[in-house]
């Protein structure tokens, strides 16, 4: 995501971005764990063993957005490329943040504990990916502008620095190796296309495209496996699903809407509208299971409680794809995101019209 981001337009919308990504996933993880502990409060015969470092553990996991269908869906209803890709850059940088706080919970049960307070483990967690990440980055792009004639071996530079990038920033140094690849990605988009060769830029991004398509679907065949082989399904456990679909996506837009008195003055701005489909457009996917499966193999989570994060995960996973996603075109056109304002389609006229005129004047001179 972050090596094809129009970087132009990242750079306007960084600042959005990371308030859903950072400081809105913190608001959604906190509704989160509140809304699971008094589930659990309100249904004593659910009461599984849940407490608030698993609730808070659940909601980090549950809160990273992966709108993979609703940008393609923008993008392809030709709707705002301002607005696609705040969406976009949200679902990147919210991945990290996801991890980083889920991590801060989860180590809890394992035998990593973590040295420092989760507010100083959080900002080096997140600063030392960023410089790693720009380090390598740059390093990376050196090494290739050596074999300018050779795009093989650049595409080979790069893959080969991304995959040692995330071991030493996660096994070695022990920060985000996600926010450090994010970091790799966007330093690659914004100097790649002067530094190597335009075939291999293409390959290279048509590589990641397709690398990131096969790992989802393993993701989700995997997960879809184990939670039919795992999962207790009862009418109860499905009642309780719905619940926290519902209660996940109230939580959602309180956090964008919370939010938007500040969102609406920085640079290019949101719109109710687009708050709207950013509720909406929450849909959560591959990172989520994936965390989910991470917590049910970790036998000092009590068991119950792994069963639960598992079910609920891929329940909620399920939901928003076949009800958020599926419904997502019709929101889209009934609220006009659409249409082009009458002056941006008149500037667009005259620019063609000019573009045209020049190049029958170059021809015809």
């Amino acid at each position: 995501a972050s090596m094809n981001m129009d970087i132009h337009i990242f750079r306007k919308s960084v600042i959005n971005a990371s308030l859903l990504a950072v400081p809105g996933v913190i608001v959604s993880l906190i509704l989160t764990a509140i809304m699971i502990i008094g589930l659990q409060i309100l249904n004593p015969h659910w009461d599984i063993g849940w407490n608030w470092t698993t609730a808070l553990m659940f909601g980090a996991l549950i809160s990273a957005t992966d709108p993979v269908a609703v940008v393609a869906l923008l993008n392809e209803l030709k709707t705002n490329k301002r607005f696609s890709t705040l969406v976009d850059a949200e679902s990147m940088l919210n991945d990290g943040t996801g991890i980083v706080f889920f991590m801060l919970f989860f180590t809890t049960f394992t035998s990593s504990a973590v040295e420092h307070g989760p507010i100083v483990n959080f900002i080096i967690t997140v600063i030392g990916a960023i410089i790693t990440g720009y380090i390598v980055a740059i390093i990376s792009l050196w090494g290739s502008s050596k074999f300018k004639s050779e795009p093989i071996l650049q595409n080979s530079i790069l893959i080969i620095a991304s995959y040692i990038l995330f071991y030493y920033t996660n096994m070695i140094l022990e920060v985000s190796g996600v926010i450090a690849l994010v970091t790799f990605g966007v330093v690659i988009a914004y100097y790649g296309p002067t530094t190597l060769r335009p075939k291999a830029d293409k390959f290279i991004k048509d590589f990641w495209e397709l690398a990131a398509y096969i790992a989802n679907t393993l993701i989700f065949i995997i997960v879809g496996v184990m939670i039919a082989m795992k999962s207790d399904f009862v009418w109860s456990n499905f009642g309780i699903l719905l619940l926290v679909y519902i209660g996940i996506t109230i939580i959602r837009g309180i956090m964008v809407f919370m939010f938007y008195p500040i969102m609406k003055r920085q640079q290019y701005g949101i719109t109710p509208k687009e708050g709207i489909v950013l509720t909406w457009g929450g849909l959560r996917g591959a990172l989520g299971l994936t965390l989910a499966l991470l917590v049910f193999y970790t036998p000092t989570i009590p068991e119950a409680v792994r069963h639960q994060i598992l079910f609920l995960t891929g329940g909620v996973v399920t939901l928003t794809l076949t009800i958020n996603a599926t419904t997502m075109s019709w929101v889209i056109k009934k609220l006009n995101l659409t249409k082009k304002p009458s002056a941006k389609l008149l500037l667009e006229y005259n620019i063609k019209a000019m573009y045209k005129d020049k190049i029958d004047e170059f021809f015809n001179s």
